[in-house]
């Protein structure tokens, strides 16, 4: 199973949605779990092992960068 959790700005609504990640590795412990954020967030979650993969959305350019963080 595949998820992707998706929290593009703020940085209180990204950091409120950790617990969200700690939920899925609790129920779905197999599932591989994505988080899409701002470039500026990502780095927030780098070596996370919670998440399967970082992927950074500038803003800016507004393209999605999916080799990024992993």
């Amino acid at each position: 199973m595949n998820i992707l959790v998706i929290r593009l700005s703020s940085m209180g609504d990204v950091i409120l949605a950790t617990p969200l990640l700690s939920f899925l590795r609790e129920r779905a412990d197999a599932a591989k779990v994505t988080l899409l954020t701002g470039a500026s967030y990502a780095p927030l979650f780098e070596g996370d092992p919670r998440l399967e993969r970082v992927v950074e959305f500038d803003h800016r350019k507004d393209v999605l960068d999916p080799g990024s963080v992993d």
